[in-house]
């Protein structure tokens, strides 16, 4: 078969990246998780376990003035992403 023989559906390219060097560990670590698809309070909490090690869900839902549901849903994303894990 030769290359006639096939329709282009979609082509694909590399993006350009930040010049890593320049950002700082914070910025990237944001970059990454939000590639991830991980939105801004999700980033936020894990930030804040990064730093602080481990935090029970009622904890990180009065750190950020959320309802512990909300916070166990930000929580159970960043565990299905091998990010946090619960500890009982």
């Amino acid at each position: 078969m030769k290359d006639e023989d096939f329709e282009i559906l979609a082509e694909w390219t590399i993006r350009k990246l930040r010049d890593i060097d320049t950002m700082d560990r914070e910025k990237i670590l944001r970059w990454v998780l939000y590639s991830l698809g991980v939105k801004d309070l999700g980033i936020d909490i894990y930030i804040y376990l990064q730093k602080k090690r481990r935090a029970t869900t009622t904890e990180i839902a009065e750190k950020f003035n959320i309802s512990p549901t909300t916070a166990r849903r930000y929580l159970e994303q960043l565990h299905a992403l091998g990010l946090v894990d619960y500890i009982e």
